[in-house]
Formats: structure tokens, sequence, C-alpha cells
């Protein structure tokens, strides 16, 4: 519950959810040429927030739906695009598919299961093309979830 949480644990979450994009995406832009691409990892949970004990996350998450649509903006005119990959909830010890969370977070999903991390690794080469279509720059601001 936010108003139980220290402010030390809430810049936490910020920090590593969002101001490190902000600050990536600041370092990376210099260096993208024309025709290059971004991909941020987001959360389902940007969108659907289950339970309470995951407000900040939540918004963290959901402030890279902005970042990343603000970014498509910018970089648009140099005709570089940046997407936006939300997977669903996967296996990890922060968030095991037998948890408190568990089944709230299977309900979400359409085929009702968690995610393994060797999927995720398995669809990146996927993902880092996914910007690319028949016309540069024809996907940008795309979401995936």
């Amino acid at each position: 519950m936010v108003a139980e949480m220290e402010v030390v644990d809430i810049d936490a979450l910020l920090n590593v959810h969002l101001r490190a994009a902000v600050l990536l995406a600041r370092a990376a832009i210099p260096h993208l040429a024309p025709g290059g691409r971004m991909v941020f990892i987001g959360s389902s949970l940007a969108d659907r927030t289950v339970s309470t004990g995951v407000t900040v996350y939540a918004a963290a998450k959901s402030a890279r739906i902005a970042l990343t649509r603000g970014l498509a903006r910018e970089l648009g005119l140099r005709n570089i695009t940046v997407n936006l990959v939300q997977p669903g909830a996967t296996d990890t010890e922060m968030n095991p598919a037998d948890g408190a969370l568990a089944k709230a977070l299977r309900d979400m999903t359409p085929r009702a299961r968690y995610g393994k991390p060797k999927t995720w690794r398995r669809l990146w080469p996927s993902w880092r093309h996914l910007p690319r279509g028949r016309s540069p720059g024809q996907l940008s601001q795309w979401t995936v979830a």
C-alpha cells in the first residue's frame, strides 16, 4: 500500500522502472542513426493493476507507455521507431507462479498461464525486429502485450 511504503522504496521503484529507461534513452538517442530502433520492456500491470501493493510499480510501468509515445514523436522525423513490449506474468523469484497474486495474474491472460523467463529470452530476437515494416517507422509507438 502506498501509504505504508517508505519513501526510499518508492524512489527505488521509480528509479529502476522509469528513471533508468529515461536515462538510457537519453544516452542512446545521439547514437541512433536514421532507421534506428528503440524497444522498451514494460509490464501488463501498466494497464491492469490486479491488487494492492503494486501501485507504484504499475505507475512506473504505465509511465513507460507515455515515454514510448513521446519518444516516438520526438524521433519519428529522424525515421527512428520507438516501441514497447508488455509481457504478462512471468514466473520469477519475485513473482512466482504459485505466489499470492498468481491466480489474479493468470486470470488476466488469454491462456491463463504464466510465462517462463526462457520463453521471453527465446522471443527477444523477434521483438527487436518488431518495428520493421514495409516502410521505415511504420510501427512506431506500437505496444505489444
